[in-house]
Formats: C-alpha cells, sequence, structure tokens
C-alpha cells in the first residue's frame, strides 16, 4: 500500500515539475559610473531543469567578476540580472538578480567575457547535443 501511495503522490507532484517558464537574463557594464553596453536575453517556455543549468553558468560568470573586483585601478562597474515567470508569477533569480560588482579593469572585463564565452559555449553544445537526437527548439519541448 505504500509503494502505492508514493507512486500516486509521484503522479500529482508530476505536473508542478513539468512547469514551464520564461527567463531574462542580462549584464550591464558601465565605465566611470556612464553605461557602457547591456546585452540582455529572453528565453521562452524552458523548464525547471534547463533554468537550473544555465543558473549554474550564470554563477561560474558571476564567480569570475568577483574575483576582478575592487581594484583600485578599475573604472568598470558590472551588474548581473535574471528575471524567472513561471506559471504567471515573477520572481528574480536566486544568486544572480542584482548583483554588482565594481573597480573592475580592463583586463577583468576580459576575463568576465572569457568565462561567459565558455559558459556561452557549454550551452551551445547542449543545442547541438539536441539537435543530434532530432529536436527542433534549443530550449523547452519540441
Amino acid at each position: 500500500m505504500q509503494k502505492n501511495l508514493l507512486s500516486v503522490l509521484a503522479l500529482l507532484a508530476a505536473p508542478a515539475f513539468a512547469q514551464t517558464c520564461d527567463l531574462e537574463g542580462s549584464i550591464s557594464v558601465s565605465f566611470e559610473g556612464k553605461p557602457e553596453f547591456r546585452a540582455a536575453s529572453v528565453l521562452y517556455g524552458i523548464s525547471q531543469a534547463e533554468i537550473d543549468k544555465l543558473h549554474a553558468r550564470a554563477l561560474k560568470v558571476v564567480d569570475t567578476a568577483s574575483k576582478v573586483q575592487d581594484r583600485k585601478s578599475g573604472d568598470y562597474s558590472i551588474e548581473f540580472d535574471e528575471t524567472r515567470k513561471c506559471n504567471g508569477t515573477v520572481s528574480k533569480g536566486q544568486g544572480v538578480a542584482g548583483v554588482m560588482v565594481q573597480g573592475v579593469t580592463l583586463h577583468g572585463v576580459n576575463r568576465i567575457v572569457r568565462e561567459f564565452e565558455k559558459q556561452l559555449g557549454a550551452t551551445t553544445k547542449d543545442q547541438e547535443d539536441r539537435a543530434s537526437k532530432g529536436k527542433r527548439r534549443a530550449f523547452g519541448k519540441d
């Protein structure tokens, strides 16, 4: 009976885990307090597992940024943001939303960009793997 009860609970919980979300991420770079550039992307209808994977990659970029901040000769500040919308509920991403580093040199900005490119390459590899399996979309369900 306990085994049947667990099976029923698993079936009832499945729709909650199967929800899809929209994910928006951005990075804003300022030089001497003036906006230099901003990049943002929005992914629609992706699973929580995909969000978790992308979030972990974003944290690697934030970690790199934290290691190159607070330099006396650093004129750059960088702000990271992440917003999730799931079933009409909007929330800020944990650990990424509103993170700002200051005192970053141009060398530090370049290190951050290199880490971003590395993580983007891993995401592109995931998409190539999906394509090789016959999937038609980069994220979410076909």
